[in-house]
C-alpha cells in the first residue's frame, strides 16, 4: 500500500502554458502549469513550486504554491509592457528542478478597449504624447472584495465622464487619441492613487486590480516615449474643497507655492516636483509652468475654469489643496524620465455636475493641452 505521504519530488515537466503570446501588461491565455513527480512517476501532491519572472518585466499573481491533489501546479503570469519583447519565467520544485516558460508580448492596438481581470481596470490605448487615468470614477462594488477600513473611500463622481468628453474632444482637435486609463472599481474597494497596503489592504483581487492599474500607465508611457520621446501624464480627480477652484497638483506644497517664485525656481524644488524634466526640456523656471503665461492655470483660466495654482491665484493661501498624491509621484517625471505629469482636481459645481458641465470641462482639458503643447514647444511633439 501506497504511504499517503508525499515523496520527495524527482522530476518537474512543463504541461500546459510555454510558447505563448498575450498583449503587452496582459496575462497570458493559460497559466503556466508543472506536473511533479517522485522516483516512480507517481504525481506528487502537496509540493512547493516556487514561479519566478526571469525576463520581460512581467509580474505574478502568486510567485508560491502547493501542487494539487493531481500534482499539477500553475501560476498566472502577467507580461510585460514593452511589445515585442520575449518574456521568460522559471518553475522551480525540489533541489536542482526547474524548468522554464517564454512568452511573446504583441502590440496593443489602438482605441481597443483591453480589460483586466473581471473587468475592473480597462485600458484604451492612445496615439497623443497624454496619458489620463481615472483612479476614483468607478462604481463598481462587488460582494467579494470587502470594503476598505483605512483610508477615503468616497467616490470622485463624474470624472470618468469628463475624461471621456476630453478624449473625444482631443480626437475632433487633433485625430489623435490619448491613452485611457480607468478603474472601475468604487474607492470603498480599491484606491488606485495610493501605495498598495492602503490601496487594497490584502484583498487579492483588489491587489491584482491595482497592478493592472499601475501596468497599463506603464505600458502607455512606454509607448509616449517610443513615439514622442516626450509626454504628459494627467491623472482626473474631484474634490469637495469649500473654494471652487481647479486644483494644480504638481508635488508642490502650498507653502512654497505661497513663496517668491526665486524660491519655487531653486533647482532644488524642481527635482521635487512632477514636472522636474519639463522644466529641463521646454527651458521655462518651475514658477513658469505652475503659474506663468504658460502654465495649465493661466490656460484654464481663460477657458473660464478658474485655477490653483495660476496667475490669478498663485498658492492657495490657508485654503485646503492638493498638491498630487501616489500616481503623479510615480508616473510624472519626480523620478526621472521624460513624462511629467499632474493631478487634476475639478470642483462639483460647474465641472462635474451636469453632462453639459462635465462635456465642458473635457473639452477645456483637451483644448488645455493642446495650447499647452504649442506654447512650450511650438506644437505637439513630433512622432520618431
Amino acid at each position: 500500500m501506497r504511504p499517503s505521504v508525499s515523496s520527495a519530488p524527482a522530476t518537474l515537466e512543463i504541461v500546459a502554458g510555454d510558447a505563448q503570446e498575450a498583449p503587452a501588461t496582459l496575462a497570458t491565455p493559460n497559466g503556466p502549469t508543472v506536473l511533479v513527480r517522485d522516483s516512480a512517476g507517481v504525481p506528487q501532491p502537496g509540493q512547493a513550486v516556487t514561479f519566478r519572472v526571469r525576463d520581460g518585466d512581467g509580474w505574478l499573481v502568486s510567485e508560491h504554491g502547493l501542487t494539487d491533489s493531481t500534482g499539477h501546479a500553475s501560476a498566472a503570469w502577467y507580461l510585460g509592457p514593452r511589445p515585442g519583447r520575449d518574456n521568460a519565467l522559471e518553475a522551480i520544485a525540489g533541489p536542482g528542478l526547474t524548468v522554464r516558460f517564454t512568452a511573446r508580448t504583441t502590440a496593443l492596438e489602438l482605441a481597443r478597449s483591453y480589460p483586466g481581470l473581471h473587468g475592473y481596470i480597462e485600458y484604451v490605448p492612445g496615439d497623443l504624447p497624454v496619458v489620463l487615468s481615472v483612479p476614483h470614477g468607478g462604481g463598481l462594488r462587488p460582494d467579494d472584495i470587502p470594503d476598505r477600513q483605512l483610508g477615503a473611500t468616497s467616490a470622485d463622481v463624474n470624472t470618468l465622464e469628463v475624461a471621456l468628453a476630453a478624449v473625444d474632444e482631443f480626437l475632433r482637435r487633433t485625430g489623435g487619441r490619448p491613452h485611457l486609463i480607468i478603474c472601475h472599481l468604487h474607492r470603498i474597494k480599491l484606491d488606485a492613487n495610493r501605495e498598495l497596503a492602503v490601496a487594497a489592504q490584502g484583498q487579492t483581487d483588489a491587489l491584482i486590480a491595482w497592478r493592472e492599474f499601475h501596468a497599463f500607465i506603464e505600458a502607455a508611457r512606454i509607448d509616449v516615449l517610443d513615439r514622442f520621446g516626450l509626454g504628459m501624464y494627467v491623472d482626473v480627480h474631484g474634490h469637495a474643497h469649500p473654494q471652487p477652484l481647479l486644483e494644480l497638483g504638481y508635488l508642490v506644497h502650498a507653502d512654497l507655492l505661497a513663496g517668491p517664485d526665486s524660491v519655487l525656481d531653486l533647482p532644488e524644488i524642481a527635482q521635487t516636483s512632477s514636472l522636474r524634466t519639463l522644466v529641463e526640456l521646454s527651458g521655462a523656471p518651475l514658477s513658469g509652468l505652475v503659474r506663468g503665461p504658460g502654465s495649465l492655470g493661466a490656460l484654464f483660466d481663460r477657458r473660464g475654469y478658474l485655477s490653483v495654482p495660476g496667475p490669478m491665484f498663485p498658492h492657495p493661501g490657508s485654503n485646503p489643496f492638493f498638491q498630487g498624491g501616489y500616481n503623479t509621484a510615480r508616473h510624472g517625471s519626480l523620478n526621472g524620465g521624460p513624462i511629467s505629469g499632474v493631478q487634476i482636481e475639478a470642483p462639483y459645481p460647474g465641472f462635474r455636475d451636469t453632462p453639459e458641465n462635465q462635456i465642458g470641462f473635457g473639452t477645456a482639458i483637451a483644448t488645455v493641452f493642446d495650447d499647452f503643447f504649442a506654447y512650450h514647444f511650438g506644437a505637439w511633439p513630433a512622432k520618431n
